[in-house]
């Protein structure tokens, strides 16, 4: 039976490789990014060599010079690697606080919707309590008030019926408005520490390897945060102002978005508890709305 030709490839490059779980190794540490500058340099290290046996044969491999540097060469394999991962770890925490930013950056929107809230309750003290609360009244001093105003009972319950229709409206528009706030900061939060624990990992992996260079490299991880952290903390002292991301966003990414997310939760449980409220009848009686809402 006749071999096919991706047999025969097959069959090839395992001769010239050897050891087939080497070469799996050797590729798998080339799609971890982590290890990815190593493994590219061992597999160049590696192909040298097999060249190099081809040209001058396998007494290459004994030469002083490659007896000589084999320390040097694992030494800046291990370096690579180092430098690797220290890379992977400043892209992750700088990921992480770029999500915390957004997150106060987002979460400032939180003085507007406080704002349309107030404005919300006033404007039913204002404009929809009174006219809801002459309906209820049917004393002979509301019948005057309702002719010298040129209305009927008919005629304001239906201007009634048209207010609070619109104040609900604007009611359920600020809650909506509000939680689509909170789902673009709950994904900042998730984002920023699910980024902030790949950096802890990463730096952990450093501070704890069995070479120098390694915990150098986590050291150096940390110390850069530290820099980040002085910098916010100087440029707010001397601009006086919140202009400046926040520093604690740099402490700890998770921690601050999470505090965001905080914030505009509880916001967010406010509006649905006058969402509701002012979805149910109790919408047409000022005294039970204003004990449902005074509050909120």
């Amino acid at each position: 039976m006749g071999v096919g030709q991706k047999a025969q490839y097959a069959y090839d490059k395992y001769k010239k490789v050897k050891k087939a779980k080497e070469y799996y190794s050797a590729i798998k540490k080339t799609l971890d990014e982590d290890t990815r500058a190593e493994g590219l340099f061992k597999l160049g290290i590696k192909g040298l060599m097999e060249l190099s046996k081809i040209v001058v044969g396998d007494m290459i491999t004994k030469h002083p010079y490659f007896t000589y540097h084999k320390a040097h060469l694992e030494a800046l394999g291990q370096a690579l690697t180092a430098s690797d991962t220290f890379d992977h770890a400043m892209q992750a925490l700088n990921g992480a606080i770029a999500s915390a930013d957004a997150a106060e950056t987002l979460t400032r929107q939180i003085t507007q919707l406080m704002q349309r809230k107030d404005s919300l309750k006033v404007a039913y003290g204002l404009t929809v309590s009174g006219g809801l609360q002459l309906l209820r009244d049917t004393s002979p001093q509301a019948a005057n008030q309702l002719r010298d105003a040129g209305q009927t009972r008919d005629s304001l319950r239906a201007v009634m019926d048209d207010a609070v229709f619109g104040w609900r409206a604007e009611m359920c528009s600020l809650y909506f408005d509000a939680a689509d706030l909170l789902a673009m900061i709950e994904v900042e939060y998730r984002a920023a520490t699910a980024a902030y624990g790949r950096y802890q990992d990463k730096v952990r992996k450093l501070q704890t390897s069995s070479n120098t260079i390694g915990r150098v490299a986590g050291s150096s991880a940390e110390y850069q945060r530290q820099l980040e952290w002085a910098s916010r903390e100087m440029d707010r002292a001397s601009n006086r102002s919140t202009a400046t991301p926040d520093p604690e966003a740099v402490l700890d990414p998770s921690k601050f978005a999470q505090r965001q997310r905080d914030k505009v939760d509880a916001l967010v449980q406010k509006l649905a508890t006058m969402c509701d409220a002012a979805m149910t009848d109790d919408a047409y009686n000022p005294v039970t709305m204003g004990a449902r809402i005074g509050s909120l």
